[in-house]
């Protein structure tokens, strides 16, 4: 019989010999209810969260809309007394009344309708950051806050593939030639070809397959009842099984490397939990702790106790010299076009501060931005040393929640808030009136390809399967040698 022939007979011996085990089946069946356990409490706080972005785009298009009434109604106004509309006076049609709160605009990072694949730290982020020309004041950012969320969003599908899914392989499949060896039925088993290591790996690999496919499939159904795929979401789905099947296979690889050398059951578990344990929380605490010391990161009330002091000082600024030197710095301008007092020199005055801290905290905001940057990159390198962070990159990735998204959708912010400064500060400084709100700048998130990521995600898979087929490859021959 060739080898190929035998192991498809121990597979198929496996197969119906689990037909018959009602553990395998109410493993699987766990597994099945965690998965949709999972899924359904991470949609609740994803419905959640994008309710409240609905509420934030209603109130900006209420608050849009009653802006644009008052620009209206102040047009008709102007020229039924016969007055000029240009340039603008302070007031509605202003561009220092609109490019402040009140023509404000959400910067929001749409949620994917793959992100129940892994929400990661979408409860860290804030649901969105509102563009104004006087945010240097102090960020206005939309934050989420919800006690169904904060119990129920770890407990998501990342979670029950990561951290349940090997354990309930290690308790499902360890041991299996030992298994065999302490119940006397080893020789049996072997007597119908294939050799130990056909039953070793073939009995295992089986095992693992169905729970994976168990998993894979009631996730794929879980999408399609969801009612939110399109065609366009086929790479992140295929992305994220392959890094499932990857991950798996490394779990499967270490079970079967510990019956090789592992002589009875007992032995096996304590190794494959020892394993679990290590792999899971020992080495990305270590890899935490070793970033954490190369790149420190400095804590966020920093920043912001600096912007505070920024804003104290730049507005106990005399009002006289702050303006002298703007009508010095624009000369087009003449320094007596608005009266001393006015409302629209007041308005210079202000706009000119919010520039003064601008100047000032912008370069604070880069070296914090850049430290983190570079705390990522440190952990990215590193993730090689840990299977869980690996699968941790792909599944993001796919979902929607990793980090290299949110970097993106940072870069377009601060693009976005240049667009808006150079909109504003130019019409406030000329006066020029602003009679259509569709005209003013608005923020649309630009999803970049995934292609982007193909040559790291494909080092994070590689990282799996590598050395899954190093350990299946030990094992082996470590049966071959054991039957001889």
């Amino acid at each position: 019989m060739t080898g190929s022939a035998a192991s498809l007979r121990v597979l198929r011996l496996e197969w119906l010999m689990l037909r018959r085990e009602p553990a395998m089946w109410v493993l699987v069946a766990a597994v099945v209810a965690l998965t949709v356990a999972a899924w359904q409490a991470t949609r609740l706080g994803l419905d959640e969260q994008e309710r409240l972005v609905r509420t934030l785009r209603h109130e900006e298009q209420l608050r849009l809309d009653d802006m644009q009434t008052r620009i209206d109604r102040e047009r008709e106004d102007l020229r039924a007394k016969g007055q000029p509309l240009s340039p603008a006076l302070f007031g509605a049609r202003h561009a220092t009344s609109i490019g402040h709160y009140s023509g404000g605009r959400w910067m929001v990072l749409p949620l994917l309708p793959t992100t129940p694949l892994a929400a990661g730290e979408l409860d860290l982020q804030p649901l969105g950051h509102l563009a104004s020309v006087d945010r240097w004041q102090g960020q206005q950012e939309a934050q989420f806050s919800s006690p169904l969320w904060q119990r129920m969003v770890r407990f998501d599908l990342q979670f029950v593939t990561a951290y349940l899914l090997p354990l309930v392989l290690i308790v499902l499949c360890a041991g299996t030639v030992a298994g065999e060896r302490e119940r006397g039925t080893l020789r049996l088993h072997l007597s119908q070809g294939g050799g130990m290591s056909g039953v070793g790996v073939g009995r295992v690999v089986l095992r693992g397959a169905i729970l994976t496919a168990a998993l894979a499939g009631t996730t794929l159904i879980l999408c399609a009842i969801d009612g939110r795929l399109h065609s366009g979401l086929a790479p992140r789905l295929g992305l994220w099984a392959a890094g499932l099947v990857a991950y798996t296979a490394f779990w499967l690889a270490i079970i079967v490397c510990i019956d090789a050398f592992a002589k009875t059951v007992s032995l096996n578990l304590l190794a494959g939990l020892t394993a679990w344990v290590v792999v899971s929380f020992v080495t990305p605490a270590v890899v935490t702790m070793v970033a954490d010391a190369v790149h420190p990161l400095r804590p966020r009330t920093d920043l912001e106790r600096q912007r505070r002091q920024a804003y104290q000082e730049t507005w106990s600024l005399k009002n006289d010299d702050v303006l002298a030197a703007f009508y010095a710095a624009h000369p087009e301008i003449p320094a007596d076009r608005d009266k001393p007092g006015g409302l629209e020199r007041y308005g210079i005055y202000q706009m000119r501060l919010l520039e003064m801290m601008r100047e000032r905290l912008l370069p604070l905001e880069g070296e914090y931005d850049d430290a983190a940057a570079r705390r990522r990159v440190f952990v990215s390198r590193l993730r090689f040393l840990s299977p869980l962070l690996m699968w941790h990159d792909v599944a993001t990735t796919a979902a929607g929640t990793d980090p290299a998204r949110v970097d993106e959708f940072r870069d377009q912010r601060l693009k976005f808030l240049d667009r808006w400064d150079a909109f504003y500060v130019t019409r406030i400084y000329t006066r020029e009136p602003i009679d259509d709100l569709r005209q003013t700048p608005a923020f649309t998130y630009v999803e970049p390809a995934l292609g982007r990521r193909v040559a790291a995600l494909s080092a994070s898979l590689a990282g799996l399967a590598v050395p899954a087929t190093l350990l299946f490859v030990l094992a082996a021959g470590a049966f071959r040698r054991t039957e001889a």
